[in-house]
């Protein structure tokens, strides 16, 4: 139980390292490599790193119905998604536009699971959403200092 105690408390972070260092590889990788085999070597290396995990945590395999599913999202995700994020940035598309919408979907979701969906979002989830807007913006900008001192003054 030891290792999932560990994999249950590190996976936020783990998740959030690994989900905002993609845009920042994509920046350096792409002028040098297509998008879509930027994306298969990138999913390659995710899906060895899966597997080990799996093997040593003894988890248990998906059947069939269940694997249909993981497949057809994961082209969705990370094949169209992924793939159109990655062409946009290799056409020209600078990577912080690129990074904005993508960033800006866990806001929209939440805002329209709770105001149209009647889904419960706590205080904690929007000071999270809140906290990575913030730092969308801090990206985005030129002088992020300046953006700090537009906060304050308001």
């Amino acid at each position: 139980m030891p290792f999932t105690r560990l994999a249950i408390a590190s996976a936020p972070m783990l998740f959030v390292l690994l989900w905002s260092t993609g845009f920042i590889g994509a920046r350096y990788g792409l002028p040098y490599i297509e998008p879509m085999t930027f994306l298969a070597v990138r999913m390659g290396f995710v899906v060895a790193l899966l597997v080990l995990i799996a093997l040593i945590s003894q988890a248990r395999w998906p059947n069939a119905h269940e694997s249909g599913h993981c497949i057809v999202v994961g082209l969705l995700v990370h094949g169209v998604y992924l793939g159109g994020v990655f062409t946009a940035i290799h056409e020209g598309v600078p990577v912080g536009i690129s990074a904005l919408m993508p960033g800006l979907q866990p806001l929209l979701t939440s805002t329209i699971a709770n105001h149209f969906m009647g889904e419960t979002v706590t205080r904690q989830q929007w000071l999270g959403l809140a906290l990575g807007l913030r730092q969308h913006l801090l990206a985005l900008l030129d002088d992020p200092a300046r953006l700090l001192d537009l906060l304050r003054d308001r």
